[in-house]
């Protein structure tokens, strides 16, 4: 008898309603102020509806201003709903186990979402909510399972208990900077979840809140909300997710995590799903210089990648567990490669290693089986612990500098030592065999040995360093070497008294650098001008004349590119000792000397001497 008490007292209040325009159940909220609300009535609604701003009803226009409780409740019929712009609230309960709705549009004055509001429409694929919304209420979405699709706007401050429970269709979920709290269970059994994004204000996220979400891989929290796991709160998504990164000061932009700093912008985090990625040199006008600890964390379908010109540092465990990763090339720009930086890439076959890498973290290369050989620059000081530790597959390693790097402990097996050709320079030999821990090695040969593959290691060809056009011209026949000049003058930079000595000399220091090869030789040159008559007779400083002589040396012989033509050279120790000389002709002259590298020379031409490092 209860029962039914219940159930005619349910029929009684679902069938009633003030009117009924064109197939849309109204009431009445206030005859005052004209508003009324969508309700439900003596048939279910089916189809398509659009729901108007505004009804006239007696004469009188009402303005639509929300969608009741229970309005649309269980019509199964219904396909497509559009809500115009005057509604601001949507009722609880309003479209719950609408199971055919395939199509929503909410207006965009709509400022909160009951709760149930949409629960079990399973048919939903996608749904957008406006930037008016502040709230979502309890299980609104839950049980949408086909809901693959979905954008929470940014006014949203709230998503309540269970709001996108048994979601299973979601993959990916961006949660705005304004949500300040994620209810408990609100993501709960959402098993095709991968990636979260949470916005930078949560504070808050409640017990159980991504429980069974099997396949979430990747959480960025942009906010200060600490995730770190605790055994008792299956809320807490460190509990689900193998990638958590925190990024406090972080922004989302495409497939990138970035972190701002005053000279660039770090790579925080990757999170997109490309095989072969080239990270760029800049992102928004600013230089990109380094690579993020944990930044490619775990990102198995990664198979190879080229680092950015501009990256100086690659941060800790950047690419740790990158097992499908093939090829790195790292370049000159770069310094210094964190401790466990590709750490359990097993499938790295292949890694280059810039010229002006300094130091190799602990356990850098640890468990990279599929190494079989490695080239260690000669800007290479230190190697941490472990840093090639389980390198199993190694079979030569090339060292390039003539000082042997310092290296920390359980790098090598002893089988390794035994088998494993260290491969050292020309002249070095002894120093490795004396070198601790280089020293275990049985098979340590000089490169350039005739057992050495010639197409393993190659140095960079000098470079030629040329006047012309008021500029230098330097090059190499190293095709896609890079150049590295330094230039400085010898003129004084601050004057006292009615004399000033000018020497317009520049000091020039080049070599070039490339990836894989040995840096080659650096060569000098000095540029200064000379008058070009030895009278002084015109002191007008714009009507002086002046040729450009250009000195390079190499291996004590020094070259005279310009001058006058005639010119005698000489040239003298810094005791004053004559080691050679010679005439400018055809605007060169080439003075050998025994002059060692290190030494000073002074370059005498037509009268005025330079003085130059040999």
């Amino acid at each position: 008898m209860l029962t039914m008490v219940a159930v005619l007292l349910y029929s009684a209040t679902a069938n009633a309603y003030d009117f009924e325009v064109d197939g849309i159940y109204y009431n009445i909220l206030s005859a005052g102020n004209l508003t009324a609300e969508v309700t439900n009535g003596d048939k279910n609604y089916s189809g398509n509806v659009t729901i108007p701003s505004t009804v006239t009803y007696k004469s009188k226009i009402l303005t639509v201003t929300s969608i009741g409780d229970k309005a649309f409740r269980d019509c199964s019929g219904l396909t497509s709903v559009i809500i115009g712009n005057s509604v601001t609230s949507i009722g609880q309960y309003a479209f719950y186990n609408c199971s055919g709705l395939t199509s929503f549009i909410i207006g965009n004055s709509v400022t909160s979402i009951g709760q149930y509001a949409f629960y079990n429409c399973s048919g939903l694929t996608s749904f957008i909510i406006p930037n008016s919304v502040t709230s979502i209420g309890v299980s609104a979405f839950s049980g949408c399972s086909r809901l693959t699709s979905f954008i929470i706007g940014n006014s949203v401050t709230s998503i309540g208990e269970s709001a996108f429970r048994n979601c299973s269709g979601l993959t990916s979920v961006i949660i705005p900077n304004s949500v300040t709290s994620i209810g408990q269970y609100a993501f709960h059994n959402c098993s095709g979840l991968t990636s979260v994004i949470i916005g930078n204000n949560v504070t808050s996220i409640g017990l159980y809140a991504f429980y069974d979400c099997d396949k979430l891989k990747t959480v960025i929290n942009l906010s200060k909300l600490s995730l770190i796991r605790r055994s008792n709160d299956h809320g807490s998504v460190a509990y689900y997710a193998n990638r958590v990164i925190n990024a406090p000061n972080g922004y989302v932009d495409g497939d990138f995590v970035w972190l701002e700093n005053e000279t660039g912008i770090t790579l925080g985090f990757y999170v997109g799903s490309e095989t072969d990625l080239t990270l760029p040199a800049e992102h928004k006008g600013k230089s990109i210089t380094s690579i993020g600890d944990k930044a490619f964390y775990n990102c198995s379908g990664l198979t190879s990648v080229i680092i950015g010109n501009n990256v100086t540092s690659i941060g800790d465990n950047a690419f740790l567990n990158c097992s499908g990763l093939t090829s790195v090339i790292i370049p000159n720009s770069v310094t210094s490669i964190g401790d466990n930086a590709f750490r359990d890439c097993s499938g790295l076959t292949s890694v280059i290693i810039g010229n002006n890498v300094t130091s190799i973290g602990v356990s850098a290369f640890n468990n990279c089986s599929g190494l079989t050989s490695v080239i260690i620059p000669n800007s290479v000081t230190s190697i941490g612990q472990y840093a090639f530790h389980n390198c199993s597959g190694l079979t030569s390693i090339y060292v390039l500098g003539e000082t042997p790097p310092s290296i920390g402990t359980y790098n090598f097996t002893e089988n390794q030592y035994i088998n494993i050709t260290l491969y050292v320079p020309v002249g070095a030999l002894g120093t490795y065999q004396n070198a601790e821990i280089w020293k275990n090695f049985w098979d340590i040969r000089e490169v350039g040995a005739t057992e050495t593959p010639e197409e393993e290691v190659k140095k960079c060809a000098t470079p030629v360093i040329t006047y012309n056009d008021n500029g230098l011209d330097i090059t190499s026949e190293t095709d896609g070497a890079e150049i590295h000049t330094d230039i400085t003058c010898n003129d004084v930079n601050s004057y006292s008294g009615d004399r000033i000595d000018l020497s317009a000399t520049y000091n020039i220091t080049t070599y070039v650098t490339k990836s894989g090869y040995l840096n080659s030789e650096t060569v000098t040159a000095t540029l200064c001008w000379m008058a070009v008559s030895g009278d002084s007779e015109n002191n007008s400083i714009i009507k002086v004349e002046a040729i450009p002589v250009l000195i390079t040396c190499n291996n004590g012989t020094i070259n005279i590119c310009g001058g006058k033509e005639g010119a005698e050279v000489i040239v003298y120790t810094t005791s004053g000792a004559t080691v050679g000389n010679a005439t400018i002709t055809n605007g060169n002259a080439v003075i050998n000397t025994s002059l060692t590298k290190g030494e000073i020379a002074i370059v005498n031409i037509a009268g005025k001497s330079i003085k130059i490092v040999i």
